[in-house]
């Protein structure tokens, strides 16, 4: 586990869960993964706009949020080899994922233009009930119509433009109920 600053912890793949996981916001990065590998990453872009929000520094960070200590699970990793159940690497990884998308407090699914893994639309599918998704996918997005329709079926939020990890945080902390409800009765 990493710390980026005293509100803000990073969970990679290999982290347990363990028990001080239990009282922060658990925010899972599920997705697409950016091809470039010469941009930064959409999980690393978040998590930086995070770190700003949580800061603690005066005149930064959001009021709303110093007094939470938010854990982000960011199961980005260099590739595990072939999705096979002769891959042990892989298997331990897809149960760590599994894992952790069970006890996060939201699921944040991000689709980039040019994603096309299904892998990701795994993720979303599994969680389309559990009241802690939200999702941004651009129009022009082969995945947006599909999404848009899970997301007015099951009443979670579906943001269309390319919006900024600000911007979806915010949304986030207005729409996931649990999240909504810390606001609303803050520490």
């Amino acid at each position: 586990m990493q710390q980026i600053n005293e509100n803000l912890f990073v969970i990679q793949p290999g982290d347990p869960i363990e028990e001080q996981f239990s009282d922060m916001i658990k925010i899972y990065l599920a997705g697409t993964q950016d091809l470039n590998t010469a941009k930064i990453p959409w999980q690393q872009k978040f998590i930086n706009a995070l770190a700003r929000l949580t800061s603690t520094e005066p005149e930064e960070g959001m009021i709303d949020l110093r007094n939470y200590k938010i854990a982000v699970i960011n199961p980005l990793s260099p590739s595990n080899g072939p999705m096979s159940l002769q891959n042990p690497e892989f298997t331990q990884k897809l149960q760590w994922e599994l894992q952790y998308l069970e006890v996060s407090d939201v699921i944040f699914c991000n689709y980039l233009r040019k994603g096309k893994e299904w892998t990701s639309l795994a993720e979303l599918l599994m969680n389309v009930k559990s009241e802690k998704l939200i999702t941004r996918c651009p129009l022009d997005s082969e995945f947006y119509s599909y999404i848009k329709v899970l997301g007015q079926t099951y009443g979670f939020s579906v943001i269309g433009e390319t919006s900024s990890s600000i911007a979806v945080i915010k949304i986030m902390f207005e729409s996931i109920p649990k999240l909504k409800e810390l606001c609303e009765n803050p520490l």
